[in-house]
């Protein structure tokens, strides 16, 4: 039975330039502790799940009135959900978009 593998010794990384030492011995600062990658999943997510719910709750918008330019409810409910779901699909992009590392040198 082989002893657990790490990442200093695993065959993919090997010959690949992958520094292994950790993050201290290389001299880089430590990492912001905290569980905002956590909270802007779950934000991405209520952003997401939102119009979903909205759209697929029926008997809630299933009616006539109030209309709006002769439009009943039913329908322009569903149109301004257009831009709705195209504002929160950006606002969840912005959240779990990754920054590229600044490089201070």
């Amino acid at each position: 039975m082989a002893g657990p593998r790490n990442s200093s010794t695993d065959r993919r990384s090997v010959g690949r330039g992958i520094d292994h030492r950790r993050r201290h011995d290389r001299g880089e600062p430590p990492r912001a502790v905290g569980r905002t990658g956590a909270t802007r999943r779950i934000a991405a997510g209520a952003l997401l799940a939102a119009p979903v719910t909205a759209l697929l709750w029926v008997p809630w918008y299933a009616r006539r009135g109030p209309e709006l330019a002769g439009v009943p409810f039913f329908y322009w409910y569903q149109l301004v959900w257009v831009p709705g779901c195209a504002i929160a699909m950006f606002c969840a992009h912005l959240l779990l978009r990754r920054r590229p590392d600044r490089d201070h040198s």
